[in-house]
């Protein structure tokens, strides 16, 4: 279905733009554990009580946020930092 979405003409080909972020997965998945962890708990700024259509929001916030530092970050290099770290050298 995917694929499909891919090659289609639809709507639906614009789902080639989540490409980066999928390129960088751990990174982005490193950087929401980090993130979301120092809002919503106690050792960061402790909202665990914020309403959960507010947690959403701040979740799809940061999604949008790491899908431009994706673009951006693969538009200058080939691997994610922590992505890239046991990849072979290109020289």
């Amino acid at each position: 279905m995917i694929v499909l979405m891919l090659h289609s003409r639809s709507r639906f080909a614009k789902v080639g733009m989540l490409a980066p972020f999928g390129r960088m997965a751990l990174t982005n998945y490193l950087g929401q554990s980090l993130v979301m962890s120092s809002i919503f708990l106690g050792h960061g700024l402790g909202y665990w009580g914020m309403g959960r259509a507010n947690q959403v929001l701040v979740a799809l916030a940061l999604c949008g946020v790491q899908i431009a530092l994706s673009h951006w970050w693969l538009s200058a290099s080939v691997t994610a930092p922590p992505s890239g770290c046991g990849a072979p050298s290109p020289i």
